[in-house]
């Protein structure tokens, strides 16, 4: 009997996955996700109503590049989240890290309102120091 049990609670233990550190990180995924597709739509907009393309967003950037290096990010960020949500702690701590720079650097490209970064920074930090 307790041979099953303890086989039972390595099973449930081996399986264990940072689900808070997920969740949260997902949330910012998605967010910045939405923020980029209403500036996406709104980068057309923003052109003809102010006849220039520099500075979209505050930075001296076109918007071409800003939309190159935001799917840059939201990919890097994506990978990040699959990594997450694994039982394996390095990939895990992979991914944390993966998705802490990604929220970094998200600030000044994506920003999602704050929201979404500051979501994927707590939850990269929940990733970094989670334990099985």
């Amino acid at each position: 009997m307790s041979n099953e049990k303890t086989a039972e609670s390595q099973a449930k233990k081996s399986e264990e996955k940072p689900i808070l550190a997920f969740a949260l990180v997902l949330a910012g995924f998605v967010v910045q996700a939405l923020i980029f597709a209403f500036r996406v739509f709104m980068v057309p907009l923003f052109i003809t109503i102010h006849r220039r393309v520099g500075s979209f967003i505050g930075l001296p950037m076109h918007p071409l590049v800003w939309i190159f290096v935001t799917i840059v990010l939201l990919g890097l960020e994506l990978i990040g989240v699959i990594l997450i949500y694994s039982s394996d702690v390095s990939k895990v701590r992979i991914g944390s890290t993966i998705v802490l720079v990604t929220s970094l650097l998200a600030y000044p490209t994506l920003w999602g309102f704050f929201i979404g970064s500051i979501l994927s920074l707590i939850g990269s930090i929940l990733g970094l120091i989670w334990k099985s």
